[in-house]
């Protein structure tokens, strides 16, 4: 199949406008160095303010935005709070700063690029204290040196700046106390004593203003934002040493969904959403970026990561365009810093276990009773001897040859993971860069899976002009997965289903593996495989390549301190592969667990020859290979028109373009089973398939940002994308977003009254984004091949299968977002809340057309849904001499529902307009019949049921339960997601719990560990209180098996499950070594720590875990409980 990739409107001039805009760009890259000259910083800083009553902490922090300024102040006695007044246009910092503090009895010095406020009579106060020297080092909590830290001497202006390495030194008196600041960080007073080094680690103050996050194309203050973002540092990050970046994140976000499946290694990645599900036709999943560049949360070392930001509403994803309707998630990763070379080192390592298994009877003798008692009540099943069931009764026997094997104990072990991560970074003023590699390696809960994940990261970035920044980033993933043929439940329910009779290996110690005890015709079911064959004997390999690469160039052609005007450019790669070899032996064989003489009279002394337990023999090779492209190149524009207006602009053009190609082959005849490579095998057979699939997209974007005074905020942002998998006539569409929000906070009638309100602001947006994740070319007719006798002789042809709509377009999803964030007393106390209203238009659907037509129904726009709901985030931080404390609480509440669809759909999920799209559609259980006589006065059931089988209410009471009498059931999407967390620290210590939870949700499932005896499985516990007519008093019905039409032929509550849960997912304990010893071997930082994941689990889900993606079998691999020692290493 040949696609066109072109993304032209059909109007030549068109295209060769937007090629030359890019063309142009390109050329500007070229041309700007030498055609700007560069002043240096040292010439005069200018400024322009209009400042009216406002505090003096905020004329610093505005001297500190608009420039390469720090204020130090070398005074406690500075009064932050006083209120004053300046106007300027174009002035020195020296002629604010005279205005400022020419009542205030301050005066101050400026060095360098510090700005230092003292009292000037505190300078001539001679200390008639004795006096000594103290020297010491400043770093953040990961260990890293603060730069221009201010360390004053409590109740003086004695002070000092910590330097590139974040050292000082002070001459202090005796017994004083240090107070030691930073902008971003919370301000710590350290008692002196008799210490002559200190070393001091400053804590961040996660509720400051300042806060810068990033958003498309850009940063902004989050205090300047109108749209719905949120953003997880990394610093959240370490608090959760898990291998898979996605799980670290799930319950930090409000809105974001995550659920992961399984803790199987290389597997343990879940399903994400952002604020509920966004369409039943096309994808759901949000768009994730890794430094701008297309990329996967599983490839990532969580060291590597510097900031993750998830864009939930239209204000703030428009920017993507067509790729946005299901939110955006932003991965910043790592750079260097100006200062010493930093070599960093993180090891962890982990114990795992299950965090829940099936319990089911293991006792050999009950199992046989109870199947025999199914057995009777069913017929037609051979049930097993008296004579078997005393041999396996008898306290005396030899219990290797007639055991009571646990196979769900036995099989499942301890897993273990453990990483290590190596970083080097660094740099001057012009230079920076930064570099790491990390491994980790898991160990799965079952035998035969393991996973190694390789990565590496580098950054490096130059100012090789005083006007041009050029950087380049790239980076590398390697994941290898060995794993049996079979996977989760696929391999679960192999463990399951075996017989608590047999154990894995023949007991003559031949090392051949078992099957049943005995055939089927001596009594009991069929058996699928023996799971520890699986393991052992089959397999599956997978290995991914994943390098990204890409190289900027920022140029700043007007840098003043009100005006700025700067071009970026960007060019960048993605290369993924995927190989992936099965191999399933032709020749295996399985064994009776006894000898024939056991079980039959007169019987050969021997294990007798079982199964070849049904081969899907051979060995299969596939191949994919993807090749991304992007090139996006940006002009962003500030101005300060004046004292209380301002404006920002960004415009830039985009190109992306992907390939896909796949490659599969498979041989099944091999001469040995030991044979796992593809050409060991015949050619006699065989079979070969293989593919290309190509994409493109071509943008427009901008943004636009207004603010007056601060306190009024406007932003308006556009997306004019064309896609190639779209027909030519409907490729090119925008997508527009507009938002505002007010700051109440920065209101006279707010800051003269409530000195405790730090912040109060109202948002509103709205926007349309746009779902181009349809498939490759749902629009184009796909031939296929075939065969037709002509004249007496097979000839080939081709054949057109479905029907094509060429008027297909993408789906569009309209967002509406009212907000409110709120920080109270200085950072002490901080909320967000956020209702939202998300509507998708145009979701594909299959259209309605008669059978007689002979072809598949063609792919169109008609579908409309809606999400809506709340989103609340709440915190406190706070600090008491040397201990530090905080809690948090988020939650978010979503519903969907269908506004439109094609025609409604009533199977095992009921789809209809008015109701959530595929909730559960059931019967009701409502008990047990407990006699002839009830099932004789109920409403008529069909499949003829028996006493002890389940019976279903009557809902439109017409006598005869049918499928009238089904209704929908809620519980396919959780009512809320929520989570909550602590935090404690005391000078070195620290400790942290995180809890994480979801409510009303319901999980459907059946056969493999919930029926009993479904392929013979041994029966949950639960039926030892089965039904009888002796046992009547129970809500356990009788004993059966899968495929018994009363008990399984009407899908119905009776196997709904309650999936709600809370979890204690995380609680560490950290201690940070004390400096001083640290200094002694030549380290800067060594933090150890206890972590534990998934403690405990508060749930009414039977057996297995509730965390899960959907219905289905009831078995599953389990989710892992985790106990793990790491640290934290710099120097």
């Amino acid at each position: 199949m040949k696609n066109n990739t072109g993304t032209g409107r059909g109007k030549p001039g068109y295209r060769k406008t937007i090629i030359a805009m890019r063309n142009i760009f390109i050329l500007l890259f070229f041309l700007s160095y030498n055609m700007f000259a560069a002043p240096g910083y040292s010439q005069t800083t200018r400024f322009n303010l209009n400042i009216n009553n406002k505090t003096l902490e905020s004329v610093f922090n505005e001297i500190e935005k608009n420039s390469e300024f720090s204020v130090i102040l070398k005074s406690s006695e500075v009064n932050l709070k006083e209120r004053v007044s300046v106007q300027v246009h174009q002035q020195t910092v020296g002629t604010i700063l005279n205005q400022v503090l020419k009542n205030q009895g301050l005066q101050y010095e400026i060095k360098d690029k510090h700005i230092i406020i003292y009292k000037p009579e505190d300078n001539n106060i001679v200390n008639q204290q004795a006096k000594k020297v103290i020297t010491g080092t400043v770093v953040d909590e990961t260990g890293q040196p603060v730069i221009g830290a201010n360390v004053v001497e409590k109740g003086t202006t004695n002070g000092s700046i910590t330097d590139m390495d974040g050292k000082f030194t002070l001459s202090v008196s005796q017994g004083t106390i240090l107070e030691v600041s930073y902008i971003g960080y919370l301000t710590m007073e350290i008692p002196v004593q008799n210490r002559e080094v200190l070393n001091i680690a400053l804590k961040e103050d996660t509720q400051r203003l300042d806060e810068v996050v990033v958003v498309g194309f850009g940063t902004q203050k989050k205090i300047n934002l109108t749209g719905s973002v949120s953003s997880v540092s990394a610093k959240e990050l370490e608090e959760r040493p898990q291998p898979n970046v996605q799980n670290m994140i799930q319950g930090k976000i409000p809105g974001l969904q995550i659920v992961s499946n399984s803790a199987q290694p290389g597997r343990d990645s879940g399903n994400i959403t952002i604020r509920g599900k966004g369409s039943f036709g096309a994808s759901s999943d949000p768009l994730i970026l890794v430094d701008g560049i297309i990329g996967s949360l599983s490839a990532l070392a969580p060291d590597d990561i510097e900031s993750i930001s998830v864009l939930k509403d239209a204000a703030s994803a428009a920017i993507y365009g067509a790729r946005a309707a299901n939110g955006v998630i932003l991965v910043t990763t790592k750079k260097g810093k100006s200062g010493k070379a930093q070599v960093s080192y993180s090891f962890n390592y982990g114990w795992q276990q299950a965090t829940s298994l099936s319990d089911q009877v293991w006792e050999s003798a009950t199992y046989m009773k109870m199947y025999n008692q199914m057995a009777d009540r069913m017929g037609g099943k051979v049930k097993y001897s008296q004579e078997m069931i005393d041999k396996y009764s008898d306290p005396n026997r030899d219990m290797n040859l007639y055991p009571d094997y646990n196979w769900m104990e036995e099989t499942f072990k301890t897993g273990s993971n453990m990483t290590h991560n190596i970083n080097v970074s660094g740099g001057t003023e012009k230079v920076t860069y930064n570099v790491s590699l990390g491994y980790l390696k898991q160990e799965g809960l079952l035998p035969g899976h393991d996973y190694k994940r390789y990565t590496g990261l580098m950054n490096l970035e130059a100012q090789v002009h005083e006007r041009i920044k050029i950087g380049a980033t790239s980076n590398f993933y390697n994941g290898k997965l060995d794993e049996p043929y079979y996977t989760n439940d696929g391999l679960v329910l192999m463990i399951l289903q075996s017989r608590p009779m047999t154990k894995p290996y023949l007991p003559d110690g031949s090392g051949r593996y078992s099957y049943l005890n005995m055939p089927e015709s001596y009594g009991g079911e069929w058996l699928n495989r023996n799971p520890v064959w699986a393991m052992n004997e089959t397999s599956r390999k997978v290995e991914n390549w994943i390098a990204n690469a890409q190289a900027y160039a920022i140029v700043d052609f007007i840098k003043k301190d009100n005006m700025q005007l700067n071009w970026t450019t960007k060019a960048g790669f993605r290369y993924a592969d995927q190989f992936l070899n099965t191999h399933y032996p032709a020749h295996p064989e399985g064994y009776y667990y006894l000898k024939e003489s056991d079980y039959k009279p007169g019987g050969a002394d021997e294990h007798m020859y079982a199964v070849d337990f049904f081969p899907e023999k051979g060995v299969s090779n596939r191949d994919q290979r993807e090749f991304y492209r992007m090139f996006y190149t940006t002009l962003g524009y500030s101005w300060d028109i004046t004292n209380d207006h301002s404006i920002e602009a960004l415009l830039g053009y985009q190109e992306e373009a992907q390939s896909a190609r796949t490659l599969e082959g498979k041989r099944e005849n091999y001469p040995s089973d030991s044979m796992t490579e593809i050409n060991g095998g015949s050619t006699a057979g065989q079979t070969l398939s293989g593919g290309l699939a190509e994409y493109s997209l071509r943008s427009l974007f901008g943004r636009l940002n207004y603010s007056y005074k601060g306190k009024y905020l406007a932003e308006a942002n556009f997306r004019y994308d064309g896609t190639s998998r779209i027909h030519t006539d409907n490729r090119w569409g925008i997508f527009p977003s507009f938002s505002g929000a007010w700051r109440i906070s920065e209101e006279s009638f707010v800051k003269d009254n409530i000195n405790w309100m730090d912040n109060l602001k109202l948002r509103l947006s709205w926007g349309k984004l746009g779902n181009s994740e349809i498939g490759n070319y749902p629009y184009q007719e796909v031939y296929s091949s075939t065969a037709y006798i002509f004249d007496g002789a097979v000839q080939q042809a081709v054949i057109q299968k479905d029907l094509k709509d060429r008027s297909l377009k993408w789906e569009t999803t309209t967002v509406t977002d009212v907000g409110i964030d709120v920080t109270l007393g200085n950072g002490l106390f901080s909320a967000t809340i956020d209702w939202y209203n998300k509507i998708t238009d145009g979701i594909l659907s299959q259209a309605a057309i008669p059978l007689s037509v002979g072809m598949g129904a063609p792919t169109i726009n008609y579908g409309k849904l809606r999400n809506r709901g709340f989103e609340l985030e709440f915190g406190h931080q706070n600090r008491i001499g040397e201990f530090t404390y905080g809690a948090g609480f988020m939650a978010s509440i979503n519903k969907n529902e269908v506004l439109e669809l094609r025609a409604p759909s009533y199977g095992s999920y009921i789809y209809e307009v008015g109701k959530p799209y595929g909730e559960h559609y059931l019967y009701i259980w409502d008990g047990i019949f407990q006699s002839e006589e009830d099932i004789a006065n109920s409403p008529d059931h069909p499949n003829n049921p028996k006493p002890g089988d389940i019976k279903f209410k009557d809902l439109n009471n017409d006598g005869v339960i049918d499928g009238k009498d089904r209704t929908m059931v809620e519980g396919v999407y959780p009512k809320m997601l929520y989570s909550f967390n602590f935090n404690v620290g005391y000078k070195n210590w620290d400790l942290s719990v995180f809890f994480q939870g979801i409510t009303r949700r319901k999980i459907w499932t059946d056969f493999f560990g919930d029926a009993p005896f479904a392929q013979g499985a041994p029966p949950s516990s639960r039926f030892l209180d089965a039904w009888t007519p002796e046992n009547t008093d129970t809500n356990v019905p009788a004993l059966y098996t899968h495929g018994y039409a009363p008990m399984t032929g009407l899908r119905s509550t009776y196997n709904l499950k309650d999936a709600a849960y809370l979890r204690l997912k995380n609680i560490q304990l950290g201690y940070n070594l004390p400096q001083s010893l640290l200094n002694k071997v030549g380290i800067d930082f060594l933090r150890v720590y206890f972590s534990g994941e998934n403690l405990f689990t508060f749930t009414k889900y039977p057996d297995f875990d509730p965390e899960r993606a959907g219905d289905g079998w009831h078995a599953q691999y389990p989710h892992a409980k985790t106990f793990s020692l790491g640290l934290n290493l710099k120097f």
